[in-house]
């Protein structure tokens, strides 16, 4: 803990530092802490710190303080989990959480091969967020924050010995968000962030590769999942070590990655002779699967119940995000979860008829049963699969017909952006996830229009990877 950190362990203080570091940097820091809680601000130590990660608060026009209260009300647990160390407006910083604690600010599914080779396989645990204010949508500071910033990331490599090439954009970690946006179309506009950063560190001006534009090749699906993660994959880890006698007393299987399952993950590797880390990676989860297999192993004298299928086949889905459902229907209200690329089901059943299209009848590693597309544009099958038969369903004839596929009702252009619109998940562009991006120029299908929230300009509803997603209303021009 550095000298000034000292006092940073008051809760929900509030006042201003004059922070000076190695004797060359000096600025005004607003301490106002988050609210302990496990959405925002878990209170759980950082493993070191490796990196500086840039961002941007995708809010053109709002405050630091208008941001750091964004965060801190996720304690309610309405709004997902999402926090940041510091925010940047102008010459005002505003430091939410202690540099010695985890903040939700890069989590994923998948990473860059650079993240995973230089960070960590949960890069939270390791690095410093920075989020930096903006004018418009397109990410740009004003100068005054630029200059702000600069200062405040030199400082934090100096406290941590660490160089400018230890500086990261939050997609340069992940390699799908395009934050910090204005870095991210920008490539030259970064090396120049990198280089006066560097100057403030070391006096010197240095000169660094542009970046080149990740690819999917620089991607890697990493099945681990830590601090913040949450879903039904979370749920099943739960599930299975509650089986395997690690209890989980205050939240069970709520399908949230706390500090409580964290605790249960370590306690499991310690005792199966795993490195201790708290995240259930791919050693964790293959112990944890080895495990329930044995316990599930009937004895040699007891016969073993016969599988009501005699299916052979296994599913992976060709898409991230893919919604599988609790029963046979395409009614948002029963979906239980998403695979990404490259993860499905063991085993898949047989093909049903739902309304005028075909799912895949699945199950998991415990048995459990589930409905996915069938289309093959989305999933790929290896192995015997039985033949369609009538579903069984209870949904009633309207849901049916309302739930089929989603009907197109035209294509909108994309306009009003300097490189590309963002396509998220809700209409909700403050608290949305950026699910990816389209270039402008580029066209894509539309299901109708929305009127959401946080934007006076609505949202155009889009047809992405089969399924409804939204584009803010004034980047989209029907066609």
């Amino acid at each position: 803990m550095c000298e000034n950190e000292r006092a940073w362990v008051i809760p929900r203080s509030l006042f201003v530092l004059k922070k000076l570091i190695g004797g060359i940097y000096l600025m005004n820091i607003t301490q106002n802490l988050l609210t302990p809680n496990k959405y925002s601000r878990p209170q759980t130590a950082l493993k070191g710190v490796k990196a500086v990660v840039i961002h941007w608060v995708a809010n053109p026009g709002s405050s630091a303080e208008g941001n750091r209260n964004f965060f801190n009300n996720r304690k309610s647990g309405t709004s997902g989990f999402g926090s940041a160390h510091y925010i940047v407006e102008g010459n005002k910083v505003i430091q939410c959480l202690p540099n010695s604690e985890l903040a939700y600010h890069v989590g994923s599914n998948v990473y860059t091969a650079s993240a995973l080779r230089n960070l960590s396989s949960y890069p939270n645990n390791c690095t410093i967020g920075i989020e930096m204010t903006h004018p418009d949508w397109t990410g740009k500071p004003d100068a005054t924050t630029y200059k702000t910033t600069v200062e405040l990331a030199a400082s934090l490599l100096k406290t941590y010995g660490l160089k400018s090439d230890n500086l990261w954009t939050h997609h340069q970690v992940v390699g799908w968000k395009d934050c910090h946006r204005y870095y991210t179309n920008n490539p030259s506009a970064w090396v120049q962030f990198v280089s006066d950063v560097n100057k403030a560190l070391t006096g010197k001006t240095v000169t660094i590769p542009t970046p080149k534009p990740s690819n999917k090749n620089d991607l890697e699906l990493v099945e681990a999942y830590g601090l913040g993660d949450k879903g039904a994959k979370v749920k099943e880890i739960q599930s299975n070590l509650i089986k395997l006698g690690y209890k989980l007393p205050k939240y069970g299987a709520d399908s949230h990655f706390g500090d409580e399952t964290a605790i249960a993950v370590k306690a499991f590797q310690k005792a199966n002779k795993l490195a201790v880390d708290g995240i259930a990676g791919k050693a964790t989860l293959a112990k944890i699967k080895e495990l329930l297999t044995k316990s599930k192993a009937p004895s040699s004298s007891t016969p073993s119940k016969s599988n009501s299928s005699k299916a052979s086949g296994s599913l992976k889905s060709k898409v991230d995000g893919l919604r599988f459902y609790a029963k046979a229907s395409w009614d948002d209200k029963d979906v239980v979860g998403t695979v990404n690329k490259g993860i499905g089901f063991p085993t898949v059943v047989e093909k049903v008829k739902v309304g005028t299209a075909y799912q895949y009848k699945v199950k998991n590693s415990k048995g459990a049963a589930f409905y996915i597309t069938a289309s093959d544009k989305f999933v790929e099958i290896t192995g015997a699969i039985k033949s369609p038969s009538p579903t069984k369903t209870t949904s009633k004839p309207k849901q049916a017909s309302k739930s089929s596929a989603i009907k197109s009702v035209g294509k909108i252009k994309i306009i009003g952006v300097s490189n590309a619109a963002i396509i998220m998940d809700k209409p909700d562009r403050n608290s949305a996830k950026n699910l990816d991006t389209i270039a402008l120029g580029k066209t894509i299908e539309i299901s109708g229009s929305v009127k959401g929230s946080n934007n006076p300009k609505g949202y155009w509803e889009v047809i992405y990877k089969g399924k409804r997603a939204y584009i803010s209303g004034q980047y989209g021009s029907k066609v």
